[in-house]
């Protein structure tokens, strides 16, 4: 009887599971694509502000527009450089083993009704985590054209909002993949599904370095949507519903900061009568 490559494929998978339990890589491994993911973020962030932002001056430029313009999409190739450093890590790991996207739950198909609670849940808990961060964590923040700096009106909507948009997709697509696909599952094999959501989570915070030293209450924020990331992975035992949870936390955290959320003005003063009453 001839053995297709298929089947030897299905045979070391199931060889791995018995011999070693899922997932077959351990934390090391995990810690090592964290390194040389921030290693890859660290070069290209000093090679960005070696050859851009020292030197600033318009005659280079030829006007502030131009000079802001490279500088977004210098920052967002910047970020989007460092998530494809996650997910090619993710990749090479996984095929290490023999294994593929599909073998932490990406493609597994999911329920009707997990499709519905991820999007209501996305859009209750991305309202709910962004209005506790603004009024409880942070004390309140302006919107994203007060706060990014130079970056102001069209220039802001034309290139600083989709490269967002673009990062907030991206990101929490490859996030998943990482955090709870990876990250989660290698933790779970060793210490239990509680305490691998709780250390999952923490690693997710910490990840988020950059935001948490502009501002340190927002690790708060980040932990508790690491535990309901987590939680929802862990349920629906697939990276879909995670990954849809993710984004609309994310874009809706990014249609309010940018004061174009349709009901950005009666949402704002609901939450400040409620927290402030």
């Amino acid at each position: 009887m001839k053995i297709t490559k298929q089947d030897s494929k299905l045979k070391t998978k199931v060889y791995l599971k018995e011999k070693t339990g899922f997932p077959p890589w351990s934390i090391s491994d995990i810690l090592l694509c964290l390194v040389l993911s921030y290693l890859v973020l660290y070069t290209l962030t000093s090679l960005f502000e070696a050859l851009v932002l020292k030197d600033m001056s318009l005659e280079f430029y030829g006007s502030l527009e131009t000079m802001d313009k490279v500088v977004i999409l210098g920052l967002g190739t910047t970020a989007l450089a460092f998530f494809s450093s996650f997910l090619f890590f993710s990749i090479i790991l996984l095929r290490r083993y023999d294994l593929t996207l599909s073998d932490i739950g990406l493609n597994r198909s999911i329920s009707k009704p997990w499709v519905i609670k991820s999007v209501v849940g996305g859009i209750i808990y991305g309202h709910l985590i962004y209005f506790i961060s603004v009024y409880w964590l942070i004390g309140g923040i302006p919107n994203s054209g007060q706060i990014i700096g130079p970056f102001y009106g069209k220039l802001l909507l034309h290139y600083a909002l989709p490269i967002h948009l673009i990062i907030a997709l991206y990101g929490s697509t490859v996030e998943e993949i990482f955090f709870r696909g990876m990250c989660y599952t290698a933790l779970k094999k060793i210490c239990g599904v509680k305490w691998g959501i709780l250390l999952a989570s923490i690693i997710f915070t910490l990840s988020h370095v950059q935001n948490i030293m502009e501002i340190p209450m927002i690790s708060i924020s980040i932990f508790i949507s690491g535990l309901v990331f987590s939680f929802v992975y862990e349920q629906s035992k697939a990276l879909l519903p995670a990954m849809i949870v993710h984004v609309i936390v994310n874009i809706t955290s990014l249609l309010l900061n940018y004061n174009i959320h349709p009901f950005f003005h009666e949402l704002h003063q609901g939450m400040h009568q409620l927290f402030y009453f």
